[in-house]
């Protein structure tokens, strides 16, 4: 493999969307190392991902996140906000 890893990607993504986006990017030549997180407002599980790519590849990769990762809308009581 003559590629060499220009840029490192770091991908916070949902719990539900991580294993599907990172089949996706591995199956595309695109490894990436996972991590597991919470987030700091919601407390939610995410998982991050680390993956080092080519320059001209990046563009590939936030396809793959944006078409496997969807955008969330979350609603929460204010009693339950972490602000006096």
């Amino acid at each position: 493999m003559s590629s060499s890893v220009q840029k490192l990607l770091i991908v916070i993504a949902a719990a539900e969307d991580a294993d599907r986006l990172l089949d996706r990017m591995t199956e595309a030549g695109h490894p990436a190392t996972k991590i597991s997180s919470t987030g700091g407002f919601l407390r939610r599980g995410n998982v991050t991902l680390l993956s080092g790519v080519e320059a001209d590849a990046v563009d590939t990769v936030l396809a793959m996140v944006r078409a496997e990762c969807r955008p969330r809308e979350e609603y929460i009581p204010v009693q339950a906000l972490p602000f006096p």
